[in-house]
């Protein structure tokens, strides 16, 4: 069995080299795939090799997902710099999902016990945020009074933004 320090008294867990349909899989188990050849691995800071294992890492899973091989994808923080030195044409793990799924709209989503966020921009420079938060705002108006419900215009009353 792989054995990883912080997985081992948390989670059980299996390596797999080399993905196998015929093999049955247990319930409550997570297997992790060995897609990547590492030779050392570079910490706390950006590096070619991380950059490329990340992306083939990603890929692997998404490509795992289309087939129906797995259930989820679970990401951590990656590299933008890295993928950036390893010559990856994306800005992060939104970019690569939506072209390697070939998703039209896509949205970057965080949740915890006490939060559930789906960001507005993804990955637009900071001065275009305002712009991009009024065009939503106007798009999203323009549609109330046929699919939301008021919910638009009742914010705006609250915030003394009604039209008189």
């Amino acid at each position: 069995m792989f054995y990883h320090p912080f997985l081992n008294s948390y989670i059980k867990h299996h390596h797999v080299k080399d993905y196998d349909a015929s093999v049955k899989l247990s319930e409550g188990c997570i297997y992790l795939v060995d897609c990547f050849e590492i030779d050392s691995l570079v910490i706390k800071k950006p590096d070619k090799q991380n950059g490329k294992a990340a992306f083939e890492y990603l890929k692997t899973a998404i490509e795992f997902s289309k087939k129906g091989i797995i259930d989820a994808i679970v990401t951590a923080p990656l590299c933008k710099e890295s993928l950036y030195l390893a010559d990856i044409p994306y800005t992060g793990h939104t970019t690569i999902l939506s072209d390697l799924t070939e998703s039209k709209h896509v949205s970057m989503a965080f949740h915890t016990s006490q939060l559930n966020v789906v960001l507005t921009t993804i990955h637009h420079p900071l001065s275009a945020v305002s712009s991009l938060i009024n065009e939503l705002y106007t798009f999203l108006k323009q549609a109330d009074a046929r699919e939301l419900g008021g919910l638009f215009r009742e914010l705006d009353e609250a915030t003394g933004d009604a039209k008189k």
